[in-house]
């Protein structure tokens, strides 16, 4: 699949905040991976996002304050067997403000011999505070998903 989209029937207003854990493996080599949300069923594209991260294994930082996406890795993604992207992230501030937020741990291999891990936070800038998310999606920056999981639950305050 070109993108692995999370709807409304699953994020909607029953919570305000989810963990989602899953693993996606590219079908191209080397591709950024990337997350955007929806809101009222529409997909954001507009420079709405920000994002920051550290390389747990190296002093790399990356941070964008006005951007169309929010780049979960900072390094492109292998595909062969034992590559790929894993994400623990915290979905936080759904149906509420501040704006959305994601946070987490986002482990990720290359054809590098070692793994990576990044520090996420990324979310909607500030002038969204009042969107409502409904809704995620996860794609790599060229080519499709060939495979993977994805487990969501909702927590409860």
């Amino acid at each position: 699949v070109a993108a692995y989209d999370i709807s409304s029937t699953y994020i909607n207003g029953t919570y305000d905040t989810y963990l989602l854990q899953g693993s996606f493996l590219p079908a191209t080599d080397d591709q950024i991976f990337n997350s955007r949300v929806f809101v009222g069923d529409t997909i954001i594209t507009a420079e709405s996002y920000h994002y920051a991260s550290a390389r747990i294994d190296a002093a790399n930082y990356g941070n964008d304050n006005s951007h169309t996406t929010m780049i979960l890795t900072d390094e492109g993604v292998g595909n062969v067997a034992g590559e790929g992207v894993t994400v623990n992230l915290t979905l936080q501030n759904l149906n509420t403000t501040p704006a959305f937020s994601l946070n987490g741990i986002v482990p990720f291999s290359t054809a590098a011999p070692a793994a990576n891990s990044l520090t996420v936070s990324a979310g909607l800038k500030t002038a969204n505070h009042a969107d409502v998310v409904n809704g995620i999606r996860f794609y790599f920056a060229s080519g499709n998903i060939a495979s993977g999981y994805v487990r969501l639950y909702g927590l409860r305050s």
